[in-house]
């Protein structure tokens, strides 16, 4: 519980008047009224119903962030020329992001009970020390801004004068691989003539936050460079030109490319890990800032931290609860991450921001992939954005992948299956990468399942 701000669950199966149930929250000092999902109230909410609100109170509920066609917040505010009175807010966790229906259900609460709802916001508090409020974007960009407050770390918001001219950036930028081995040449197998009794898969852990903590990113206005003034070590983007793959494994046909021929832009990282692997690069011209720094990296490994610290059974003993936290702990930086796309965000609306952890992002995975192929001579056989799948004899081998699981620079396991008939011939039809993805998915599960 946040000192001075205090939360409630609600089970009530009926609305009361909207000055009643205001009264009621200040006479209790309730910030926060949580209304149960299974209660009759979170079943039928309606934003119509908030329009019978008197007049002698001001309220809010996002009329266009709505997951599911009902409101899932509203935040109530009493009118009065001689008196400051506080906020309440009604919440339906119902019709939160956290409750709605994602692929593989991520992000998910299960709350069967109050008790585990209140623990659920017990947890997350805790760690954070903010109010768990709107959404995990907004809950990240508040925790942002009380860090750089606390530091004393002035952000200045993205030039809204240089938007036009980012444009050009990001509509020509690199995006993240997708990438899966093709029968091309005689000298770079397909997969079907590659040897191999299994395919395994592992995904990165937490990779925006990882690619947050090491991201140089600038800070306020950028000045356009020539080549002349590019450095390795200084933030900015540059329009680059692929020349040479010929002594490189990672020539796009044995190993994905770190850069596009189709694309024009990448940022200074991102050409560094190209040419750290052999590939020649021309750069031309960039946007560089002035000043940069690593602005998201305490930010970063804080929210990584509290995610760790959400697995303290002592600490945090309602399984269900700790289970709720630590999946939000994880979608927190993730939602923030696409909104240093969005103007509202105030200091924090950062494209290039957005851009310059996608490509430390693709950055990092480049080096990992050079790591396993100078320690195990192991190339993947399918990239998909932070999922990488390798074909092996013995699903150990990548051992030493697994032993940092549990940490923010390590991959976690996806599954293992035999290389069968079905998978190959996946590989070989025209499916898309996301489509043989998930059909690689389904056999490791089948596979699991035979086991138990």
């Amino acid at each position: 519980m946040i000192p001075g701000f205090k939360h409630h669950v609600w089970s009530n199966d009926y609305l009361p008047l909207w000055q009643d149930l205001y009264d009621s929250m200040e006479a209790s000092n309730i910030d926060i009224e949580w209304v149960m999902p299974s209660s009759v109230i979170s079943g039928g909410i309606q934003y119509e119903h908030f329009k019978s609100i008197p007049s002698s109170f001001s309220w809010y509920s996002p009329p266009t962030n709505i997951y599911d066609g009902q409101p899932y917040i509203l935040r109530l505010r009493r009118l009065h020329y001689k008196h400051a009175y506080s906020d309440k807010y009604l919440v339906f966790p119902a019709h939160m992001e956290c409750a709605i229906p994602r692929q593989s259900d991520k992000g998910q609460w299960n709350l069967p009970d109050s008790m585990v709802l209140s623990a659920t916001l017990d947890y997350i508090e805790n760690e954070l020390g903010i109010p768990y409020l709107w959404t995990n974007g907004n809950v990240g960009e508040q925790y942002l801004r009380k860090m750089h407050q606390d530091i004393k770390t002035h952000i200045r918001p993205f030039d809204s004068r240089q938007v036009e001219a980012f444009k050009e950036v990001l509509h020509g930028a690199m995006d993240r691989p997708v990438w899966r081995r093709l029968r091309l040449t005689d000298s770079k197998p397909a997969i079907w003539d590659l040897a191999g009794k299994f395919i395994v898969g592992y995904d990165k852990n937490g990779q925006y936050i990882g690619a947050s903590n090491s991201a140089y990113l600038g800070n306020g206005t950028f000045v356009m460079g020539n080549v002349d003034q590019y450095h390795p070590d200084f933030s900015g983007f540059w329009q680059y030109e692929i020349t040479d793959v010929s002594d490189t494994e990672f020539d796009g046909y044995g190993l994905p490319c770190p850069l596009d021929v189709n694309r024009k832009w990448a940022s200074t990282a991102l050409i560094n890990a190209a040419r750290d692997v052999g590939v020649g690069v021309t750069v031309h011209k960039g946007i560089i800032w002035e000043q940069q720094g690593r602005y998201l990296q305490k930010w970063a490994s804080n929210l990584w931290q509290h995610r760790v610290n959400l697995r303290d059974q002592e600490k945090y003993p309602n399984a269900i609860a700790r289970g709720n936290a630590e999946r939000t702990m994880k979608a927190i930086p993730n939602s923030m991450v696409g909104r240093f796309m969005n103007e509202y965000s105030k200091e924090y609306y950062h494209p290039d921001w957005q851009l310059g952890i996608v490509h430390q992002a693709i950055a990092s995975q480049v080096y990992s992939m050079r790591y396993w192929l100078q320690n195990y001579d192991a190339k993947p056989v399918l990239v998909n954005k932070d999922a990488v799948y390798f074909l092996c004899n013995e699903p150990e081998l990548f051992a030493d992948i697994d032993r940092y699981s549990g940490e923010l620079r390590g991959f976690k396991r996806i599954g293992v299956a035999p290389l069968n008939d079905t998978i190959i011939q996946a590989f070989s039809d025209e499916k898309s990468t996301n489509m043989l993805e998930i059909l690689i998915k389904k056999e490791m599960k089948e596979y699991e399942q035979s086991y138990l």
